[in-house]
Order: C-alpha cells, then structure tokens, then sequence
C-alpha cells in the first residue's frame, strides 16, 4: 500500500470508532498528511483530520460532524461522497480495522510526514547552493549559515508531535535508563578515576560545567586530566564514547605534549629546554604515553575561529560519526569569536550554546577567568559574581568549580592570606554551584614540576597511579611495558 492509503485508513478509523482520536490526537499532527483523492499531493486529507480534532470531545467525529466543521473546505476535500469513501476503504483495501493497526499505520503517516517536511528544507537549501557564487557572496558567516539550516531540520522534526508527550514516554525512557545503569552501561556521574570527584557526584552527564579562576592557575590543566580520566575510565569500563576538546590558546602539539607529560612524569621546561634527550629513561618513558594517548578517542580543534554555533554543530556531527560524545571543553569562553553588541551578551551567547550540548547527552566544559576585582582580595578567590564579562554562566551553568591553587600562586609570587581552614602546600576545588548536589570544597595535590593535579585519595602518586585503573588500561591497549 502507499502512504496515500495508510491516511485514509487512519481517518476511516476515526469515522469508525470515534474515540480512537483520544489516542491519535496527543501523538499525530495534522501537518504529517499530504494527500487526498486520486493519490495526488493535496491538503485533502489534513483538513480532514483537522475537522476531526475540532471535533474531539465536542461531538461524535462521524462523516455528518466532520461535514460542519469542514464548512467551506468540504467540497475542496471531495464532499461527504469521499468522506464515505473514506468509510469505506478498509473493506476495499482489505484491511480490518483495530487499535494496533491504527497504531501502525499513524506511525507510518508520521514518519512520511517527517520526511517529506525534510525533503522541503533540503529543497530550500538546495536551490541557494545550487548558485554557489551568489550564495558564498551573501554568506558572511558560514558557520551560522549550517547552524541556521541544522535549526531549521530540527525545527522541521520537531513538528512530529504535539508539543508534549505523555509521561509513559518519560517512564519508557527512564526504565531504559535504569536497565543500562544497572548493568553499568550508563553511568549518571561520569567516571574519571579520582574517587574525591566521585564521592562529590562529579563531573555529572548532560550538564554544563564551568571551571574558573585567575589567570594561570591550573584551569586547562584540569580540563584535560578531567577529560583524559573520562577516556581512561571508559576504556576500562568498556564503554563507547569520544571527547572534543575547542582549545583557543594552544596547538593541539601542545595539549598532546600536557597529555603525555602529565602521565609519564616528565618535566615540560626540561623538555622545552631540549634538556631530555634521545634514549634516555625519560625519552622512553614519554614516548611509550604517547602511544598510550594517541589510542584515546579525544578530539581537539585548534582553530581558533570557531563561533559557539560551530562547536555546537560540530559536536553533533561527532556525536553521529564517533559517539556518543560524552564530553566536550570549551578553553575558553572569552576568546570564542561570536559577535554581538556586547561583551556580555557576546559571552552569554557563548554558554547559551554550550549548555545546547547536553540535548544530546553531553557535558560541556567551559573556562572562565574572573573579573579583575578577584584580584583585590586578600585570599584571592574569586567567589560568586566574578566570572569575566557575564553572570549568565551563574544561572545558566550546572556545575561552577573554581580551581584555587595555593601551591601555583606561591611560585608565581601572588601575595595572598591562605584562607581558614586550607593547606597551602595543596591546591583546591571549590565547588560554588552545583544544581544536583552539595557545595563545599575539596583538596587536590598539585605538582609543577609535571604540571599536572592528583587525587590525595590515591596513593602512591607517580606516573601510574595518576588514575585509578591506570596500569590495567595501559597494559589492554599498548601491551604491557
């Protein structure tokens, strides 16, 4: 059968059993029919089936009510003689008439409405690229231009149903959840292999998390030994995934070289000094991590000119090739070059898009320095109300983790009064928002020779005990060294 018929059995079973439209009409739209008599591309059949939602629980949705609320369009659609045509189509297409069939075909109805309302936004596009010179000298900004025409595929899929869905949906989906959490499948708070973020449920899925503090002080590092954790962590549990890492300020030589230093306990200066040299244990020892990194499915872009719109689009594009996408860092906010009228709305808009990420399951990671007033405190922290340019992040963000590293301000000669409570020989998380949990702050170890944090829970701090479970992935997937 074609589409054309799977409508008319729809709206036959409607003139048949009144109350099946109590089922139809929270889950089918009337944009999704696209046909009427004679098989032919027509609003027919969705002016039908819109009488029929006027007529929902008002009277009987039979041919005579559907007739009066048709009004002028009633002779458009063919007249009451094929709205009993309608009636009677299941006996010519030899179908009968149920609730699991109605089922299947409004499902079929929906998916060729869904398509076809694709194929017209393809259509669009398609007629402007067809003039690549017309269209390269109106567009200006080609990132938002693909942003524009991936909004206008959602918006077009996003017409399948009402605006709501039934909380059985909700149930369905939560059900699933728990199946694969149970199994270990789906873990709620992400595993990176420091058990003091576990026991502070961090870093949790679909959220947006920003790390902030002064200049310098450990921001990128913790990032990426954030994002590295998860890579390992995911590896040893077995689970798929991938990472994006939007780095501003460094090559991606350069994040690889703080990947592989941090894990092989190697001193960066030295290294930039060109003072380590060939065959030597840290030489070795170096190159045996890089081996190790390159098999970890992170992916970083160093552009510097990506928009916020790009990192959105580009990370559901990696969603789809090499997902799921568990996490994706953005270093950091103030440099990604949106345009607007402002700093602060230039910024807000730069988290109002990452927090976008988490529709698909994702964590995003936004930097942040603060304002120059965190710098006139006696403690320096920075605290609530100082992140650079915009409070947005405040309200929109999930997760605030501000990085205070006593140990790094100390050597870059900060002056500063060490607050109650802290040892200055340690650097620290402190956690100022955190929508599903507590606040508070939490120690790591820091150590600049190696540029690189540690949990103090794990002991035996050194180039394999950086995470837990380190070894064991290290031996699955380079062989043991």
């Amino acid at each position: 059968m074609r589409i054309a018929d799977y409508e008319r059995l729809v709206l036959a079973s409607v003139l048949r059993h009144p109350n099946f439209i109590n089922i139809l009409a929270p889950e089918l739209s009337e944009d999704k029919f696209g046909y009427g008599p004679g098989n032919e591309w027509s609003d027919s059949h969705r002016f039908i089936y819109s009488a029929m939602i006027k007529c929902w629980k008002k009277c009987p949705t039979d041919i005579a009510a559907v007739s009066r609320h048709l009004g002028t369009q009633l002779e458009y659609v063919g007249g009451e003689v094929y709205l009993k045509a309608l009636y009677d189509s299941p006996e010519k297409l030899r179908v009968p008439v149920s609730e699991d069939g109605l089922a299947a075909w409004a499902r079929l109805v929906d998916n060729a409405g869904r398509l076809r309302q694709l194929a017209v936004v393809i259509g669009n596009y398609q007629s402007k690229v067809d003039d690549l010179d017309k269209l390269v000298s109106e567009v200006e900004d080609v990132d938002a231009f693909l942003n524009d025409f991936v909004g206008d595929v959602q918006k077009a899929q996003g017409t399948l149903k009402s605006g709501y869905t039934h909380i059985r949906e909700g149930v369905a989906k939560y059900r699933r959840h728990l199946e694969n959490s149970f199994r270990g499948k789906t873990p709620d708070i992400i595993p990176m292999g420091w058990p003091t973020f576990y026991q502070w449920a961090l870093p949790p899925r679909e959220a947006l998390v920003v790390i902030c503090g002064l200049s310098s002080i450990g921001k990128t590092q913790l990032l990426l030994q954030m994002i590295l954790g998860q890579a390992i962590q995911y590896k040893r549990l077995g689970l798929p995934g991938c990472w994006a890492i939007n780095s501003y300020e460094m090559s991606d030589q350069r994040l690889v070289g703080r990947l592989a230093c941090c894990l092989a306990g190697v001193d960066s200066n030295k290294l930039r000094k060109a003072e380590i040299k060939e065959g030597t244990e840290e030489a070795k020892r170096l190159q045996e991590w890089l081996d190790f990194v390159e098999q970890l499915p992170i992916f970083i872009d160093d552009t510097n000119l990506m928009t916020s719109e790009a990192i959105n689009w580009h990370g559901h594009a990696l969603h789809v090739q090499h997902g799921p996408l568990i996490g994706l860092g953005i270093d950091y906010a103030e440099l990604v070059p949106d345009k607007a009228e402002s700093e602060e709305l230039r910024v807000a808009k730069v988290y109002a898009n990452a927090n976008r990420i988490k529709k698909i399951g994702a964590t995003s990671y936004v930097l942040s320095q603060f304002n120059r007033g965190a710098q006139h405190t006696a403690s320096k922290i920075g605290g609530k109300g100082r992140i650079r340019y915009t409070g947005s992040a405040e309200h929109i963000a999930d997760v605030i983790m501000e990085v205070y590293n006593l140990i790094a301000m100390q050597e870059q000669q900060v002056e500063f009064s060490v607050p109650d409570g802290m040892d200055e020989e340690c650097a620290y998380v402190l956690l100022e928002k955190n929508r599903d949990g507590p606040c508070g702050m939490f120690p790591l170890l820091w150590d600049s020779t190696y540029t690189r944090f540690s949990d103090q829970s794990i002991s035996g701090f050194g180039s394999t005990d950086l995470y837990e479970g380190l070894s064991e992935v290290r031996a699955m997937m380079t062989g043991d060294f």
